[in-house]
């Protein structure tokens, strides 16, 4: 029997296991890093953590990287140009970025280069306390 619904045009997505999904956490708040480094390593995934958006580009490779979690504003390179120059080596690369207020110049953005998500402080405080992952744009 086929895992596609009958008629439809796209498969559907298949289910990663946490330990076979790596991910890359950028933000220039050690805390907010660290943070969500525990809160995604409970949840079984292997996280690697960066600072600044040039260690992520020029630090060492993530083996078997699918996850981007990088923040919007950040000294140096915004959260969006680093995304467009990840997703440009890994056009696979799911890419989620947290910001403080999302507007719609970042949505705009976020369209043209492929990032997944876009969430407001609002939405990614929320699974740090337990609650579930809210989509803000």
């Amino acid at each position: 029997m086929s895992s596609q619904p009958h008629g439809s045009a796209t498969p559907r997505p298949r289910s990663i296991a946490p330990e076979d999904c790596p991910v890359l956490v950028v933000d220039d708040d050690e805390s907010l890093v660290e943070s969500l480094r525990r809160t995604l390593s409970k949840a079984g995934y292997p996280v690697t953590k960066r600072t600044s958006p040039a260690a992520a580009l020029h630090g060492p490779p993530v083996t078997g990287l699918t996850v981007l979690v990088t923040d919007l504003d950040m000294p140096g390179m915004d959260g969006i140009e680093l995304s467009r120059q990840m997703l440009a080596h890994d056009p696979d690369l799911a890419v989620i970025v947290l910001t403080g207020f999302c507007h719609r110049g970042v949505r705009g953005r976020r369209a043209r280069i492929g990032v997944d998500r876009v969430l407001t402080e609002a939405a990614w405080r929320r699974p740090l306390g337990g609650g579930g992952w809210t989509r803000a744009a």
